[in-house]
């Protein structure tokens, strides 16, 4: 009889043990679910984050390249402006009188 409460005592204290094992892997489970939810939300906004900033740096890359096609195209205009060669000037209309009259 006491054998039997033993073993009944052992038995009992090991389905005790097993649930309690059961009991924390399904709360250790559920965590880790709702650490997975909560990484693929915040992996969802940093991706959204990222093709903000994307879109940004190619607006302003395209706007870089216009200003700078602008320039060129102004330099290039400067340049054929003053490159051009001047007439040349007769020693007649060089020389200029001021405040005479005939």
């Amino acid at each position: 009889m006491v054998g039997s409460l033993v073993a009944l005592g052992i038995v009992g204290g090991t389905v005790v043990q097993i649930v309690k094992i059961v009991f924390r892997t399904d709360e250790r489970k559920a965590q880790i679910n709702n650490r997975t939810a909560l990484d693929d939300e915040a992996v969802k906004t940093l991706r959204q984050e990222i093709a903000g900033l994307r879109d940004t740096s190619t607006q302003f890359a395209l706007s870089l390249e216009n200003s700078v096609q602008r320039l060129d195209e102004r330099l290039a205009r400067v340049e054929q402006r003053t490159l051009k060669p001047t007439p040349a000037v007769s020693e007649a209309e060089a020389h200029q009188v001021v405040g005479r009259r005939e």
